[in-house]
């Protein structure tokens, strides 16, 4: 009984601490609705966004938009003007390793006008080892209305640190907005039945 209780009781801390994740969002903002102020602009807590590759920098815009949104209060907008620069909104997520292979159900509604290329991107570290995984789970062109995109993605074992890069690469412009990234838990099996 009494292990039962401490079982329970450290499953309780573990789910209060975020280190027990299964089916809970990762992504904190997920929605871009928290902000801050940033050198006078309004931008999205737990976000990083930067740039490489050819253009200028003034080509490039990262901002919130309230205008242009998936729900409910703001989508986060990245256009590029001119170059073939790649933009990046990144946020990185701390986990708990395991000694096994888990599934990641990866979620985001994106909204594409005049794009080269949109895409998702899924990176994985092991405390050992950068970028264990790498993998493009969606890529565009073009001008589309609101689209979910939704994934699942193997992360291998031993990942401590898991990546979701949302991008555009070239000319135009992407909203992105209602951002999910949560482990799929083990399936139960079923109990054995006996015929009588």
């Amino acid at each position: 009984m009494l292990n039962k209780m401490l079982l329970g009781l450290v499953f309780f801390i573990g789910l209060q601490s975020g280190k027990l994740s299964a089916g809970d969002n990762l992504l904190k903002n997920a929605q871009f609705n928290e902000t801050k102020n940033y050198k006078g602009q309004r931008w999205a807590q737990a976000w990083q966004w930067g740039s490489w590759g050819k253009g200028k920098n003034s080509d490039i815009k990262f901002e919130l938009d309230d205008k242009i949104c998936h729900s409910p209060k703001y989508a986060a907008f990245l256009s590029q003007a001119a170059g073939d620069k790649t933009c990046q909104l990144l946020q990185k997520v701390k986990v708990t390793p395991v000694a096994r292979e888990r599934q990641l159900k990866v979620v985001v509604w994106i909204f594409s006008e005049d794009s080269k290329r949109v895409s998702v991107v899924v990176i994985a570290d092991t405390a050992k080892k950068k970028a264990v995984l790498w993998k493009s789970i969606a890529s565009f062109k073009g001008s589309f209305d609101w689209k979910k995109i939704e994934k699942q993605v193997t992360i291998p074992a031993d990942v401590n640190m898991v990546y979701l890069s949302l991008r555009i690469k070239g000319p135009g412009m992407a909203w992105f907005d209602d951002c999910e990234m949560s482990f799929i838990g083990d399936k139960k099996k079923s109990p054995a039945t006996v015929s009588p």
